[in-house]
């Protein structure tokens, strides 16, 4: 088993979507834990990660199966419905996470006047409002508001790989550099 950290740096404001609203107040908000340190889950980046490395094949005019959705190797490394993935990926979590998360915690037990999810939250974040435009004037009830983690934040991570066949070591190393969009409305 090979392991190979990993590093993500948001070059931008990025939307790492929940799926989830904060009440009537958030209509799209991003990923914390429970005391409110953003996360980037593990499935999200192994999908990136795979349609990067499928613009790498595509980029290197690699041979496609014609009744295949993907590229054999990309289907290879990362798995299909019947096939299991070659690695996986931990969630990516901001440098010194375990000591940030118990220092939270001891915060926010002894001093929850002071010290909240929601303060730790504000941190990270900044609120983005936006609205549909039609004929030059805003559409009603389109108001939405969206969190997004702030940029110049640094997440990192794990990739265990089963396998160091070189072709699959330097396509999973190119798809990371390749990666360059992330999260909701990244197309």
């Amino acid at each position: 088993m090979k392991e190979i950290s990993l590093s993500l740096t948001l070059l931008s404001n990025t939307i790492i979507g929940s799926g989830e609203g904060y009440g009537a107040i958030i209509d799209t908000d991003v990923v914390f834990d429970e005391y409110g340190i953003p996360y980037i889950p593990s499935r999200r980046i192994k999908g990136c990660l795979r349609d990067s490395a499928n613009q790498i094949c595509y980029y290197l005019d690699m041979k496609k199966d014609k009744t295949a959705n993907e590229y054999p190797i990309v289907e290879e490394i990362f798995g299909t419905g019947f096939k299991e993935s070659l690695f996986a990926v931990s969630n990516l979590y901001l440098s010194d996470y375990e000591n940030l998360r118990d220092w939270l915690r001891y915060l926010t037990i002894n001093n929850p006047d002071i010290y909240s999810r929601d303060s730790v939250i504000s941190n990270f974040t900044s609120i983005r409002q936006q609205t549909a435009i039609e004929d030059g004037v805003a559409k009603k009830n389109s108001l939405r508001t969206i969190r997004c983690l702030d940029k110049g934040l640094t997440f990192y991570g794990k990739i265990e790989l089963s396998s160091e066949r070189e072709e699959i070591l330097e396509l999973l190393y190119l798809s990371a550099i390749n990666l360059k969009h992330l999260g909701t409305k990244r197309n």
